[in-house]
């Protein structure tokens, strides 16, 4: 989908990246109104399982050589859980201006 959507743009080789990740988890139907409500409004956190560090690496492994040409390449990751009605996961990678030191 990505390839087709961005017409298979790659950050090139060596470009020192950020990556922003929000992982947009499910509630579950068993919880009440008021549970749901605190969850969508962040006042109760995702702290289940998958880890976000678990979660992270899937994506940046997954993008690998699709987006960028190595995942060395991404220097710095903001990362976070959060619950939605709409389940799903949002990534915005973005060049880190200056000398990359090669």
């Amino acid at each position: 989908m990505y390839k087709s959507l961005y017409h298979g743009f790659r950050f090139e080789k060596g470009t020192p990246l950020r990556m922003n990740v929000n992982f947009y988890m499910g509630i579950p139907k068993s919880d009440g109104k008021a549970k749901r409500e605190k969850k969508l409004t962040g006042e109760i956190k995702p702290t289940k399982v998958p880890d976000i560090d678990n979660l992270q690496k899937l994506v940046q492994d997954s993008i690998n050589k699709v987006v960028f040409y190595d995942d060395s390449q991404v220097v710095e990751i903001f990362a976070r859980k959060l619950y939605s009605d709409k389940p799903r996961t949002e990534i915005k990678i973005t060049e880190i201006g200056g000398d990359n030191g090669d």
